[in-house]
Formats: structure tokens, sequence, C-alpha cells
């Protein structure tokens, strides 16, 4: 999705790449941390428009990919959130307007439980690569039948690939799905139940497990990645105790 920049935001943060590196920041690099303008490239399955209003902000925007201090800024669509204003009342003629940007945390809401609901349904018919995948350098991960965290994604990756076969999940209920998305919307924490069900030797329904997951997802390079999974089944004790 390619922006045409009208105004952007001008702050602490969107001035680091320019004087130091910091997470995330690659060179060269435009800076520019969030910033509104008109579409000029629409995805064809976006909703958007050429020359709709837009705004964009985060998301790696000016560390990783160029950001929008340039003319033109190419970001992922779900970093895309429209809007309608007169620019010219709003921000005096001609010159750049400096605008404060919001993130769209219900769009990131969305996505992430697609992401989760879409790795899990491979994992459910024997393609564990959805998650593996999706897993972060540094991620970490809480497996209920080990006694301590495995750190590192080529650790983790092992551990899986060392007990996973194909569970032949005919079902899955995902409830209660909670997302807690940063005000900077590059890390957001997904909590959710899941119930998984099979086929029993007479062909009917049957449930397989009860769990409650747990996954944070940081924003890396414009994809969303697996930096913490942690994996409890539900309710193993029935006594009422908090510790």
């Amino acid at each position: 999705m390619r922006i045409k920049v009208k105004g952007f935001g001008a702050g602490i943060r969107g001035h680091h790449p320019r004087v130091e590196s910091g997470p995330g920041v690659t060179y060269p690099r435009i800076p520019g941390m969030e910033g509104g303008g008109v579409i000029d490239q629409a995805d064809e399955d976006s909703g958007l428009r050429p020359g709709q209003q837009v705004a964009t902000v985060m998301g790696g925007m000016g560390r990783s990919f160029d950001g929008s201090y340039a003319q033109y800024v190419t970001v992922p669509a779900g970093r895309v959130i429209p809007f309608e204003i007169d620019l010219e009342q709003a921000g005096g003629g001609k010159h750049e307007k400096e605008t404060v940007m919001g993130v769209n945390k219900d769009e990131i809401s969305k996505t992430i439980i697609e992401l989760e609901k879409s790795f899990n349904e491979r994992w459910s018919v024997g393609d564990n690569r959805g998650y593996l995948d999706a897993f972060a350098d540094e991620v970490s991960y809480f497996d209920p039948i080990l006694k301590n965290i495995v750190v590192g994604r080529d650790k983790v990756i092992a551990w899986i690939d060392s007990i996973y076969s194909n569970p032949h999940i005919v079902r899955s209920e995902y409830l209660n799905p909670q997302v807690h998305v940063s005000d900077e919307g590059d890390f957001a924490v997904l909590a959710y139940n899941l119930n998984t069900y099979v086929l029993d030797d007479n062909g009917k329904e049957k449930q397989l497990r009860a769990w409650n997951a747990t996954h944070g997802y940081r924003l890396i390079d414009n994809q969303w990645r697996i930096a913490h999974s942690n994996w409890a089944f539900s309710q193993t004790v029935t006594e009422e105790i908090a510790s």
C-alpha cells in the first residue's frame, strides 16, 4: 500500500534513527514513524482506493523500512487507517503538517486472532510450520509437560518437532479471545480458551484437550512474530487457591 505523504508527526522517538541506532533500526533509512496523506497505490483486496485520505503509524516505519519524512511511504494494508478531514484548513495551507496519529487496535486485534486461528488449523491436520515459522528469534515457550521454560527459536522448534505428530483434530473452539495492543501498535498479547475435538472409534466427536493459551506477538519487519507462547491445561485443580 503506497501513500503520498501530506503530513507527518515529529517527536523524540521518530528522531532516534537520525542520531543513533535503536531496536529494529537498519540503515540507510528515511525516518518518520507516523504520517497522513492519500492512497497512491492500493492493494486490490484492501477495500481502499487511490486518492482516499489515510493515516499510518509505527509498525517499523522509519526504523526497519523508510518512513513518513519521504514523499511516498509503502506500508502494509493493516497499518492504514482511513479518515476524512480538510488538510488545508486543519494544517495551514501548503506547509507540511505535524499530526498525531492513532493506532487501529481493533484491526490489529482481528489480524492477531486470524493469524492464531490459521496456525492452529494447520497444526490440527498435521502441519506444525504455521506456528514454527512464526516464532521470533528470541521466543520464549512454556509447555505444560516441561519443568523449565524454553528460550530461543531453534530450541523451541527442536522441542516441538521432537514430540509433534498429526493430532487429527476435526474441530476447534476458540473461546473468550482477548487481545491487548500496545499504544505503538507493534506488540500485542492474545489470550483465549481452546477446546479441541477428535473422532472416536465410532466416528463420533470427543474432546481431546482444553487449553488456556497466551501468546505475545511482536511486529518485526512488517510481520507479526510470536515472542512468547504459553500453553496450559485448563482447570488442573478444582480447589479455589491463589498459590
